[in-house]
């Protein structure tokens, strides 16, 4: 099973339509954030204060 099957079956269980185009990139632009948001987290310093 391919990666485009899978991403299309996750899709159909979230009721989006897997055939629109702006799905698709919706959750392209997520994967990005997500993966983003995971190398800032990895690559943050531990002696780093939290913001805020």
């Amino acid at each position: 099973m391919g990666m485009d099957s899978v991403d299309r079956q996750a899709l159909l269980d979230a009721d989006l339509d897997p055939d629109d185009p702006q799905t698709w990139a919706v959750q392209r632009r997520i994967s990005d954030l997500l993966v983003c948001y995971g190398i800032t987290r990895a690559t943050r310093r531990t002696d780093e204060a939290p913001p805020g």
